[in-house]
């Protein structure tokens, strides 16, 4: 069911959860809606994709909805949901897409997570969550994107953890509170080709070995030569295919 861009406003019905056939629930961007995300939506166990990003929702996401073990998109982005990260969305084994960022959440990052075995993008950005990135993450070996940036998480990068994900192309911890040191463990991540660390505390050099990998697609010249002296990475000695402004380095 798809009632999305501006066509519904109110709140989320709670006898949705009576619509137990019901595998897609689709109610993106729709600001007219506010209100909580009623628990009773936990009845629709046969339910695959729910989406509510770009409404006016609030309130803390029910734990009941660890229920839906059907589940492999989840969108609860660009709202006002608070409250921690429950651990026990941990049982949506079956989840591919965890979309929480641009909302309130509080607490730290659930190593629980790392049960999400099928996960592809997990995306946590731009909300009030501290703590460190638990190094449980690195046991997702789906994972492709993982996005925690805008927010007060500290502590460093688990780069041991991150290095065995080797489907990762997209990584963000832009403006944190992480620190530490880059590590050469960075050019294991052969699929990688986004990666951001721009506004942290994170300090040294930038791995010589990540520069010379053949899957780097891109980099940004102007503040990798100018700020890590790349002279010779940029002249044609490496295996660069393309030069643009899509990354960013601040370190």
């Amino acid at each position: 069911m798809a009632i999305a861009y501006g066509y519904y406003s109110g709140t989320v019905p709670p006898q949705f959860g009576l619509m137990t056939l019901l595998t897609d629930l689709n109610l993106r961007d729709n600001r007219g809606i506010s209100g909580t995300l009623s628990s009773q939506l936990s009845q629709l166990t046969a339910l695959q994709s729910l989406k509510v990003p770009g409404d006016s929702m609030s309130g803390t996401v029910p734990a009941q909805l660890a229920r839906l073990t059907s589940l492999h998109t989840m969108w609860l982005d660009r709202n006002g949901f608070s409250g921690t990260i429950s651990p026990e969305l941990s049982k949506l084994t079956s989840l591919s897409w965890l979309s929480l960022h641009n909302n309130d959440f509080s607490g730290t990052i659930p190593p629980e997570l790392a049960k999400l075995t099928m996960l592809d993008e997990l995306e946590l950005e731009q909300n009030g969550i501290s703590g460190t990135h638990p190094p449980q993450l690195g046991q997702i070996a789906s994972l492709r994107r993982l996005n925690t940036y805008s927010n007060p998480v500290s502590g460093t990068i688990p780069w041991e953890s991150l290095a065995q994900l080797t489907q990762l192309y997209a990584i963000s911890f832009s403006n944190t509170e992480l620190s530490g040191t880059m590590s050469s463990e960075l050019a294991q991540m052969t699929s990688l080709w986004n990666f951001r660390v721009s506004n942290t505390l994170v300090s040294g050099s930038f791995p010589i070995e990540y520069a010379l990998s053949t899957s780097l697609p891109t980099m940004c010249a102007a503040q990798l030569s100018q700020a890590l002296g790349w002279s010779k990475c940029l002249n044609g000695e490496s295996a660069l295919r393309a030069v643009h402004s899509c990354f960013e380095f601040a370190l």
